[in-house]
Protein backbone atom coordinates (compact mmCIF):
# COMPACT_ATOMS: atom_id res chain seq x y z
CA UNK A 1 0.00 0.00 0.00
CA UNK A 2 1.49 3.00 -0.70
CA UNK A 3 2.33 5.91 1.77
CA UNK A 4 -0.32 8.37 2.35
CA UNK A 5 0.46 11.60 2.14
CA UNK A 6 1.15 13.66 5.79
CA UNK A 7 2.64 17.15 6.81
CA UNK A 8 3.55 15.51 10.38
CA UNK A 9 4.02 11.89 10.83
CA UNK A 10 3.63 10.64 14.57
CA UNK A 11 4.39 7.19 15.58
CA UNK A 12 3.47 5.41 18.21
CA UNK A 13 6.18 5.84 20.69
CA UNK A 14 5.96 9.33 19.98
CA UNK A 15 2.33 9.75 21.68
CA UNK A 16 3.82 10.81 24.87
CA UNK A 17 4.60 13.95 22.85
CA UNK A 18 0.65 14.97 23.25
CA UNK A 19 1.81 15.89 27.07
CA UNK A 20 3.99 18.78 26.72
CA UNK A 21 1.68 19.76 23.82
CA UNK A 22 -1.37 19.78 26.15
CA UNK A 23 0.36 22.08 28.86
CA UNK A 24 1.08 24.32 26.03
CA UNK A 25 -2.15 24.59 24.89
CA UNK A 26 -3.32 25.33 27.77
CA UNK A 27 -1.06 27.82 28.72
CA UNK A 28 -1.51 29.64 25.58
CA UNK A 29 -5.75 29.14 25.77
CA UNK A 30 -5.77 30.50 29.06
CA UNK A 31 -4.31 33.60 27.37
CA UNK A 32 -6.10 33.43 24.55
CA UNK A 33 -9.77 33.19 25.91
CA UNK A 34 -9.10 37.23 27.44
CA UNK A 35 -8.58 38.40 23.99
CA UNK A 36 -10.79 41.54 22.35
CA UNK A 37 -10.90 42.69 19.49
CA UNK A 38 -8.81 45.66 18.80
CA UNK A 39 -7.03 47.37 16.19
CA UNK A 40 -7.47 46.32 12.82
CA UNK A 41 -9.52 43.32 13.86
CA UNK A 42 -12.03 46.22 13.60
CA UNK A 43 -11.24 46.65 10.05
CA UNK A 44 -11.47 43.30 8.94
CA UNK A 45 -14.73 43.13 10.54
CA UNK A 46 -16.52 45.22 8.38
CA UNK A 47 -17.20 45.38 5.10
CA UNK A 48 -16.63 48.10 2.38
CA UNK A 49 -20.43 49.07 2.69
CA UNK A 50 -18.91 49.33 6.39
CA UNK A 51 -21.13 46.19 7.52
CA UNK A 52 -20.28 43.25 9.72
CA UNK A 53 -18.83 40.85 8.04
CA UNK A 54 -21.05 37.60 8.25
CA UNK A 55 -20.18 35.76 4.79
CA UNK A 56 -17.66 34.46 3.30
CA UNK A 57 -18.73 36.75 -0.21
CA UNK A 58 -17.87 39.59 2.20
CA UNK A 59 -14.75 38.54 3.32
CA UNK A 60 -13.63 37.98 -0.64
CA UNK A 61 -14.21 41.66 -0.95
CA UNK A 62 -12.62 42.67 1.85
CA UNK A 63 -9.26 40.63 -0.18
CA UNK A 64 -10.31 42.47 -3.03
CA UNK A 65 -10.05 45.80 -1.70
CA UNK A 66 -6.94 45.39 0.54
CA UNK A 67 -5.19 44.08 -2.59
CA UNK A 68 -5.54 47.32 -4.64
CA UNK A 69 -5.22 49.66 -1.22
CA UNK A 70 -3.38 48.60 1.10
CA UNK A 71 -1.02 45.15 0.19
CA UNK A 72 -1.13 41.86 -1.32
CA UNK A 73 -1.36 39.40 1.72
CA UNK A 74 -4.38 38.26 0.35
CA UNK A 75 -3.65 34.66 1.84
CA UNK A 76 -2.93 36.11 5.64
CA UNK A 77 -5.68 38.53 5.62
CA UNK A 78 -8.28 35.88 4.30
CA UNK A 79 -7.71 33.72 7.52
CA UNK A 80 -7.67 36.59 9.34
CA UNK A 81 -11.25 37.60 7.98
CA UNK A 82 -12.98 33.71 7.84
CA UNK A 83 -11.61 33.86 12.00
CA UNK A 84 -13.02 36.68 12.98
CA UNK A 85 -16.45 35.52 11.90
CA UNK A 86 -16.14 32.99 14.75
CA UNK A 87 -17.01 33.38 18.26
CA UNK A 88 -14.07 34.49 20.49
CA UNK A 89 -13.87 31.12 22.04
CA UNK A 90 -13.43 29.42 18.93
CA UNK A 91 -11.16 31.40 17.95
CA UNK A 92 -9.17 31.18 21.31
CA UNK A 93 -9.28 27.56 20.93
CA UNK A 94 -8.09 27.63 16.88
CA UNK A 95 -5.52 29.96 17.84
CA UNK A 96 -3.77 28.05 20.53
CA UNK A 97 -4.38 24.49 18.09
CA UNK A 98 -2.31 26.01 15.65
CA UNK A 99 0.06 27.19 17.88
CA UNK A 100 0.73 23.63 19.34
CA UNK A 101 1.34 22.55 15.34
CA UNK A 102 3.89 25.64 15.25
CA UNK A 103 5.86 24.36 17.96
CA UNK A 104 5.55 20.71 16.96
CA UNK A 105 6.50 21.41 13.49
CA UNK A 106 10.00 23.42 15.15
CA UNK A 107 10.25 20.03 16.91
CA UNK A 108 10.16 17.80 13.48
CA UNK A 109 13.27 19.87 12.29
CA UNK A 110 15.02 17.72 14.81
CA UNK A 111 17.10 14.49 13.39
CA UNK A 112 15.13 11.90 16.29
CA UNK A 113 16.06 8.77 13.79
CA UNK A 114 19.34 8.01 15.35
CA UNK A 115 18.08 7.10 18.71
CA UNK A 116 17.63 3.40 19.29
CA UNK A 117 16.63 3.93 22.58
CA UNK A 118 12.19 4.05 22.27
CA UNK A 119 11.93 5.17 25.99
CA UNK A 120 15.45 7.74 25.26
CA UNK A 121 13.43 9.28 22.34
CA UNK A 122 10.22 9.90 24.22
CA UNK A 123 11.76 11.53 27.22
CA UNK A 124 14.49 13.61 24.94
CA UNK A 125 11.24 14.38 22.57
CA UNK A 126 9.48 15.47 25.67
CA UNK A 127 12.46 18.00 26.76
CA UNK A 128 12.84 19.23 23.28
CA UNK A 129 9.18 20.28 22.73
CA UNK A 130 9.41 22.11 25.85
CA UNK A 131 12.72 23.95 25.14
CA UNK A 132 11.25 25.16 21.87
CA UNK A 133 8.12 26.60 23.55
CA UNK A 134 10.33 28.32 25.94
CA UNK A 135 12.78 29.08 23.87
CA UNK A 136 9.48 31.03 21.50
CA UNK A 137 8.44 32.45 24.87
CA UNK A 138 11.54 34.49 25.44
CA UNK A 139 12.61 35.35 22.36
CA UNK A 140 9.79 36.21 20.16
CA UNK A 141 9.66 39.87 20.01
CA UNK A 142 6.24 41.28 20.40
CA UNK A 143 4.59 37.61 21.20
CA UNK A 144 1.38 39.13 21.79
CA UNK A 145 0.79 40.88 18.62
CA UNK A 146 2.52 37.52 16.83
CA UNK A 147 0.21 34.60 18.65
CA UNK A 148 -2.51 36.31 20.80
CA UNK A 149 -4.09 39.81 18.16
CA UNK A 150 -6.49 38.05 16.14
CA UNK A 151 -5.31 39.44 12.97
CA UNK A 152 -2.00 38.99 14.50
CA UNK A 153 -2.16 35.56 14.62
CA UNK A 154 -3.12 35.02 11.08
CA UNK A 155 -0.68 37.41 9.66
CA UNK A 156 1.94 35.47 11.52
CA UNK A 157 1.31 32.41 13.32
CA UNK A 158 -1.06 30.60 11.11
CA UNK A 159 1.32 32.22 7.84
CA UNK A 160 4.09 30.55 9.65
CA UNK A 161 2.35 26.98 9.73
CA UNK A 162 2.65 26.96 6.09
CA UNK A 163 6.22 28.37 5.52
CA UNK A 164 6.97 25.85 8.43
CA UNK A 165 5.11 22.75 6.44
CA UNK A 166 7.36 24.40 2.84
CA UNK A 167 10.75 24.05 4.88
CA UNK A 168 9.67 20.47 6.10
CA UNK A 169 8.50 19.72 2.90
CA UNK A 170 12.09 20.92 1.04
CA UNK A 171 13.83 19.18 3.89
CA UNK A 172 11.85 15.68 3.24
CA UNK A 173 12.92 15.72 -0.62
CA UNK A 174 16.40 15.72 0.76
CA UNK A 175 15.59 13.11 3.24
CA UNK A 176 14.34 10.76 0.46
CA UNK A 177 16.57 11.48 -2.21
CA UNK A 178 18.80 9.73 0.45
CA UNK A 179 16.78 7.13 1.25
CA UNK A 180 15.67 6.63 -2.77
CA UNK A 181 20.01 6.21 -3.30
CA UNK A 182 19.01 2.88 -1.02
CA UNK A 183 17.23 1.46 -3.23
CA UNK A 184 13.22 2.61 -2.63
CA UNK A 185 11.12 3.69 -4.62
CA UNK A 186 10.60 7.92 -6.23
CA UNK A 187 8.63 10.51 -4.85
CA UNK A 188 4.80 9.86 -5.44
CA UNK A 189 3.53 12.35 -7.85
CA UNK A 190 0.50 14.06 -5.23
CA UNK A 191 3.53 14.77 -2.79
CA UNK A 192 4.76 16.79 -5.29
CA UNK A 193 1.65 18.31 -6.47
CA UNK A 194 1.15 18.92 -2.30
CA UNK A 195 4.95 20.38 -2.28
CA UNK A 196 3.86 22.82 -5.28
CA UNK A 197 1.07 23.73 -3.52
CA UNK A 198 2.36 24.55 -0.41
CA UNK A 199 4.73 26.30 -2.41
CA UNK A 200 2.84 29.07 -3.95
CA UNK A 201 0.87 29.90 -0.37
CA UNK A 202 4.39 30.40 1.12
CA UNK A 203 5.01 32.50 -1.35
CA UNK A 204 2.29 34.69 -0.86
CA UNK A 205 2.24 35.05 3.17
CA UNK A 206 4.91 37.44 4.35
CA UNK A 207 7.73 39.49 2.40
CA UNK A 208 10.61 38.05 4.16
CA UNK A 209 9.84 34.94 5.22
CA UNK A 210 9.95 33.59 1.57
CA UNK A 211 13.93 35.22 1.57
CA UNK A 212 14.49 32.93 4.08
CA UNK A 213 13.02 29.88 2.58
CA UNK A 214 14.53 30.44 -0.63
CA UNK A 215 17.97 30.51 0.59
CA UNK A 216 16.93 27.53 2.35
CA UNK A 217 15.86 25.59 -0.96
CA UNK A 218 19.24 26.56 -2.64
CA UNK A 219 20.96 25.31 0.30
CA UNK A 220 19.14 21.68 -0.05
CA UNK A 221 19.74 21.83 -3.62
CA UNK A 222 23.52 22.24 -2.61
CA UNK A 223 23.38 19.29 -0.27
CA UNK A 224 21.96 16.89 -3.37
CA UNK A 225 25.25 18.52 -5.01
CA UNK A 226 22.83 19.39 -7.82
CA UNK A 227 23.09 16.05 -9.36
CA UNK A 228 20.30 14.12 -8.36
CA UNK A 229 17.74 15.41 -11.31
CA UNK A 230 14.76 14.29 -10.02
CA UNK A 231 15.07 16.00 -6.62
CA UNK A 232 16.51 19.32 -8.20
CA UNK A 233 13.52 19.27 -10.87
CA UNK A 234 11.20 19.01 -7.38
CA UNK A 235 13.04 21.86 -6.03
CA UNK A 236 12.97 24.04 -9.09
CA UNK A 237 9.08 23.21 -9.31
CA UNK A 238 8.72 24.23 -5.96
CA UNK A 239 11.05 27.35 -6.58
CA UNK A 240 8.89 28.31 -9.50
CA UNK A 241 5.77 28.08 -7.82
CA UNK A 242 6.65 29.74 -4.45
CA UNK A 243 7.99 32.98 -6.42
CA UNK A 244 4.42 32.89 -8.45
CA UNK A 245 3.12 33.12 -5.62
CA UNK A 246 5.99 35.91 -4.06
CA UNK A 247 5.84 38.17 -7.35
CA UNK A 248 1.67 38.28 -7.26
CA UNK A 249 1.89 39.76 -2.97
CA UNK A 250 4.78 42.00 -3.53
CA UNK A 251 2.92 43.41 -7.43
CA UNK A 252 -0.12 44.43 -5.27
CA UNK A 253 -1.31 47.70 -6.50
CA UNK A 254 -2.33 48.58 -2.54
CA UNK A 255 1.77 47.88 -1.78
CA UNK A 256 2.56 50.88 -3.80
CA UNK A 257 -0.40 53.25 -2.38
CA UNK A 258 0.62 52.09 1.11
CA UNK A 259 4.32 52.85 1.00
CA UNK A 260 3.68 56.46 0.73
CA UNK A 261 2.11 56.64 3.99
CA UNK A 262 5.64 56.44 5.09
CA UNK A 263 7.66 59.47 5.18
CA UNK A 264 11.36 58.79 4.39
CA UNK A 265 14.71 60.69 2.65
CA UNK A 266 13.46 61.44 -1.10
CA UNK A 267 17.78 60.94 -1.67
CA UNK A 268 17.96 56.77 -2.86
CA UNK A 269 21.42 56.32 -0.38
CA UNK A 270 20.43 57.99 2.60
CA UNK A 271 16.80 56.63 3.14
CA UNK A 272 18.97 52.65 2.76
CA UNK A 273 21.31 54.20 4.76
CA UNK A 274 18.65 54.97 7.15
CA UNK A 275 16.80 51.66 7.02
CA UNK A 276 20.10 49.72 7.51
CA UNK A 277 20.70 51.65 10.79
CA UNK A 278 17.58 50.70 12.36
CA UNK A 279 17.73 47.69 10.90
CA UNK A 280 21.51 47.17 13.18
CA UNK A 281 19.71 48.92 16.03
CA UNK A 282 16.78 46.16 15.90
CA UNK A 283 19.04 43.57 15.67
CA UNK A 284 21.15 44.39 18.70
CA UNK A 285 17.82 45.33 20.53
CA UNK A 286 15.21 41.83 19.44
CA UNK A 287 18.00 39.49 17.34
CA UNK A 288 21.89 39.44 18.96
CA UNK A 289 21.59 37.33 22.02
CA UNK A 290 19.63 34.55 20.01
CA UNK A 291 22.47 34.85 17.13
CA UNK A 292 25.14 34.13 19.26
CA UNK A 293 23.53 31.62 21.25
CA UNK A 294 23.04 29.72 17.90
CA UNK A 295 26.56 30.66 16.74
CA UNK A 296 28.55 29.74 19.81
CA UNK A 297 25.96 25.90 19.86
CA UNK A 298 26.99 25.52 16.19
CA UNK A 299 30.79 26.01 16.92
CA UNK A 300 30.13 23.45 19.85
CA UNK A 301 28.29 20.78 17.47
CA UNK A 302 30.89 21.19 14.75
CA UNK A 303 33.85 20.40 17.33
CA UNK A 304 31.95 17.31 18.14
CA UNK A 305 30.95 16.71 14.98
CA UNK A 306 33.97 17.27 13.31
CA UNK A 307 34.08 14.55 11.28
CA UNK A 308 30.68 15.49 9.19
CA UNK A 309 31.00 17.30 6.48
CA UNK A 310 27.24 18.54 6.48
CA UNK A 311 25.63 20.54 9.19
CA UNK A 312 22.09 21.84 8.98
CA UNK A 313 22.22 23.89 11.46
CA UNK A 314 24.15 26.37 9.18
CA UNK A 315 21.19 26.86 6.50
CA UNK A 316 18.63 27.63 8.86
CA UNK A 317 21.38 30.54 10.54
CA UNK A 318 21.99 31.89 7.37
CA UNK A 319 18.23 31.81 6.36
CA UNK A 320 17.77 33.45 9.52
CA UNK A 321 19.98 36.53 8.67
CA UNK A 322 18.40 36.72 5.12
CA UNK A 323 14.67 36.64 6.95
CA UNK A 324 15.92 39.39 8.60
CA UNK A 325 17.94 41.64 6.45
CA UNK A 326 15.72 41.25 3.22
CA UNK A 327 13.73 43.76 5.37
CA UNK A 328 15.73 46.45 3.95
CA UNK A 329 13.37 46.91 1.08
CA UNK A 330 10.74 47.77 3.59
CA UNK A 331 9.94 51.37 4.83
CA UNK A 332 9.05 50.44 7.96
CA UNK A 333 10.44 47.19 10.19
CA UNK A 334 7.73 46.20 12.97
CA UNK A 335 9.05 43.70 15.72
CA UNK A 336 6.14 41.29 14.55
CA UNK A 337 8.10 40.78 11.49
CA UNK A 338 11.36 39.01 13.26
CA UNK A 339 8.76 36.05 14.04
CA UNK A 340 10.52 33.76 11.23
CA UNK A 341 14.12 35.17 12.30
CA UNK A 342 13.88 34.16 15.63
CA UNK A 343 12.39 30.34 14.36
CA UNK A 344 15.25 29.69 12.02
CA UNK A 345 17.68 30.84 15.06
CA UNK A 346 15.60 28.25 17.33
CA UNK A 347 15.47 25.43 14.40
CA UNK A 348 19.30 25.82 14.27
CA UNK A 349 19.96 25.81 17.95
CA UNK A 350 17.95 22.54 18.35
CA UNK A 351 19.73 20.98 15.63
CA UNK A 352 22.96 21.49 17.28
CA UNK A 353 21.90 20.88 20.79
CA UNK A 354 21.01 16.90 19.37
CA UNK A 355 24.25 16.74 17.40
CA UNK A 356 25.40 17.64 20.80
CA UNK A 357 23.94 14.81 22.32
CA UNK A 358 24.19 12.30 20.36
CA UNK A 359 27.82 12.47 20.34
CA UNK A 360 28.43 13.65 23.75
CA UNK A 361 25.42 13.07 26.30
CA UNK A 362 26.76 14.41 29.11
CA UNK A 363 27.34 17.88 27.06
CA UNK A 364 23.88 17.50 25.39
CA UNK A 365 22.24 16.86 29.25
CA UNK A 366 24.13 20.02 30.59
CA UNK A 367 22.39 21.91 27.80
CA UNK A 368 19.26 20.42 27.92
CA UNK A 369 19.46 21.14 31.29
CA UNK A 370 20.34 24.76 31.26
CA UNK A 371 17.84 25.65 28.67
CA UNK A 372 15.16 24.27 30.62
CA UNK A 373 16.04 26.19 33.79
CA UNK A 374 16.95 29.28 32.26
CA UNK A 375 13.52 29.04 29.85
CA UNK A 376 11.14 27.47 33.30
CA UNK A 377 12.67 30.88 35.02
CA UNK A 378 11.90 33.55 32.24
CA UNK A 379 8.43 31.44 31.60
CA UNK A 380 7.49 31.70 35.28
CA UNK A 381 8.25 35.08 35.73
CA UNK A 382 6.51 36.47 32.76
CA UNK A 383 3.10 33.98 32.64
CA UNK A 384 1.49 35.89 35.77
CA UNK A 385 1.99 39.10 34.62
CA UNK A 386 0.87 38.41 30.78
CA UNK A 387 -2.17 36.77 31.87
CA UNK A 388 -3.19 39.56 34.33
CA UNK A 389 -2.02 42.24 31.51
CA UNK A 390 -3.99 41.03 29.11
CA UNK A 391 -7.48 40.38 31.25
CA UNK A 392 -6.63 44.36 32.24
CA UNK A 393 -6.67 45.45 28.70
CA UNK A 394 -9.68 43.15 28.28
CA UNK A 395 -12.41 44.78 31.23
CA UNK A 396 -10.77 48.51 29.94
CA UNK A 397 -12.19 46.97 26.49
CA UNK A 398 -15.57 45.76 27.83
CA UNK A 399 -16.18 48.70 29.81
CA UNK A 400 -15.67 51.05 26.53
CA UNK A 401 -17.98 48.72 24.57
CA UNK A 402 -20.62 49.32 27.31
CA UNK A 403 -20.46 52.85 26.88
CA UNK A 404 -21.05 52.81 23.19
CA UNK A 405 -23.91 50.32 23.56
CA UNK A 406 -25.97 52.62 26.50
CA UNK A 407 -25.11 55.77 24.06
CA UNK A 408 -26.59 54.12 20.85
CA UNK A 409 -29.62 53.03 22.99
CA UNK A 410 -29.98 56.50 24.15
CA UNK A 411 -30.26 57.73 20.38
CA UNK A 412 -26.43 59.05 21.54
CA UNK A 413 -24.83 58.30 17.49
CA UNK A 414 -21.82 61.51 17.10
CA UNK A 415 -19.04 61.73 19.62
CA UNK A 416 -19.49 59.03 21.87
CA UNK A 417 -16.59 59.55 24.52
CA UNK A 418 -15.44 56.69 25.53
CA UNK A 419 -11.94 55.88 28.08
CA UNK A 420 -8.86 55.29 26.39
CA UNK A 421 -7.92 51.58 25.88
CA UNK A 422 -4.51 51.07 25.24
CA UNK A 423 -1.66 47.94 25.98
CA UNK A 424 1.49 48.94 28.74
CA UNK A 425 5.12 48.05 27.50
CA UNK A 426 4.42 44.57 28.53
CA UNK A 427 5.25 42.22 25.19
CA UNK A 428 2.86 39.64 26.02
CA UNK A 429 0.33 41.61 25.79
CA UNK A 430 -2.00 41.23 22.88
CA UNK A 431 -2.46 45.01 21.95
CA UNK A 432 1.64 46.18 22.82
CA UNK A 433 2.30 48.74 20.41
CA UNK A 434 -0.95 48.70 18.59
CA UNK A 435 -3.07 52.02 17.77
CA UNK A 436 -6.11 53.23 19.50
CA UNK A 437 -8.47 55.99 18.62
CA UNK A 438 -7.49 59.34 18.83
CA UNK A 439 -9.25 62.28 20.71
CA UNK A 440 -11.12 64.66 18.38
CA UNK A 441 -10.00 62.83 15.14
CA UNK A 442 -13.15 61.16 13.59
CA UNK A 443 -11.19 60.94 10.27
CA UNK A 444 -8.30 59.03 12.14
CA UNK A 445 -8.75 55.28 10.77
CA UNK A 446 -9.35 53.53 14.39
CA UNK A 447 -12.04 56.43 15.41
CA UNK A 448 -13.28 54.97 12.03
CA UNK A 449 -13.58 51.38 11.74
CA UNK A 450 -15.14 51.20 15.28
CA UNK A 451 -17.41 53.52 14.70
CA UNK A 452 -18.92 51.40 11.67
CA UNK A 453 -18.12 48.30 13.95
CA UNK A 454 -20.84 49.40 16.56
CA UNK A 455 -22.69 51.26 14.17
CA UNK A 456 -22.15 54.89 14.86
CA UNK A 457 -21.13 57.97 13.82
CA UNK A 458 -18.31 58.65 15.87
CA UNK A 459 -15.97 58.29 18.93
CA UNK A 460 -13.70 60.30 20.74
CA UNK A 461 -11.34 60.02 24.02
CA UNK A 462 -12.53 61.30 27.31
Amino acid sequence: MKEKIKLFKVKKEDIFIILPLIFIFSAILVLNLHIPLMADDFLNKIDINHNRINSIFQVIQNLIRRYYNENGRIFSHGIGGILLMFNQKYIAILNSTIFCIFIYQIYRFIDMEKYESKNSKVIISILYILIVFLLIWKFIPAFGQVFLWRIGAANYLWTSVFILAMVLSIKKVYKDRCVRENGKNNIEIKKIILYIILSFITGSTNENPVVGVIVILFAYMYLVKFRHKESIKIYIAMLISMLTGYILMLTAPGNFKRINYFKESPYLIERYLNRLDNMFHKFYMYILILFLLAITIHILSSIVKSNESESESEIYILAALATFFSMIMSPTFPARAMIMTVVFLIIAIMISINNIFLYTKICGYLLILFALCLGSFFFIKNYPQALSKNIEYEKKYEKRERIIYESKKKGVLDNIVVPEVKAGGDKYEAAFELDDIEKDNPKNWMNKSISWYYGVNSVTLK
